[in-house]
């Protein structure tokens, strides 16, 4: 198995120790890139892998160039399933949710990316998720239009539809769990970059 990492942060570093002392992956088969020589230099001599400052490089590097991992190889997809089933479905739908009905924040959202991963542990935890479900449910505002108010209403039940028939199934809810965590990942750097703390 052949590892690439975009980004040599404190992240990759933690997962890279992990990879390496646990002999998941040999060093000669890492490659991470980095911004700066200092962190590059670092790296190579902390783990012994290559490191580049060419994310295309690094990217070019791992066999059959078709798959994408995230975080560790719990979240490798094949490109296209990514793409489609992460990106396209999932992600896309969490954008659209949160983009109108966007009172309840980030918190209900962290809830949720919880009893995802936790759904093998409990059989509760499905039962949970439906409650945290419907208590996402949006509340009219003052000075809402009633075509307002249904179109909300109309998206939370897809919404909570489509996460409970996610959750459900494994390979959905590995999908949903990652589609989560690239929402909230890329909304909190939004967020830094644009000065705003939720």
């Amino acid at each position: 198995m052949k590892l690439g990492f975009i980004g040599c942060g404190n992240m990759a570093k933690a997962m890279l120790g992990g990879i390496l002392k646990n002999e998941i992956c040999a060093k000669e088969d890492v490659i991470a890139t980095a911004k700066s020589e200092a962190s590059r230099e670092n790296a190579r001599n902390t783990y012994g892998i290559w490191v580049t400052a060419d994310n295309i490089e690094a990217a070019k590097s791992v066999e059959g160039k078709n798959a994408v991992a995230l975080f560790d190889e719990k979240y490798t997809f094949p490109w296209e399933e990514f793409i489609e089933n992460v990106v396209e479905e999932k992600l896309y739908f969490i954008q659209k949710y949160f983009k109108v009905v966007d009172e309840k924040g980030k918190n209900f959202l962290y809830n949720l990316l919880e009893l995802v991963r936790k759904r093998k542990e409990d059989k509760i935890n499905i039962a949970r998720f439906a409650y945290l479900l419907g208590r996402m449910e949006p509340k009219v505002q003052r000075g809402e239009k009633k075509e307002e108010i249904e179109e909300k209403r109309d998206l939370h039940r897809e919404f909570s539809r489509k996460m409970y028939e996610w959750i459900r199934v494994e390979k959905d809810a590995k999908e949903l769990e990652m589609a989560i965590y690239l929402y909230v990942y890329t909304k909190r750097e939004k967020e830094e970059h644009d000065g705003v703390n939720e």
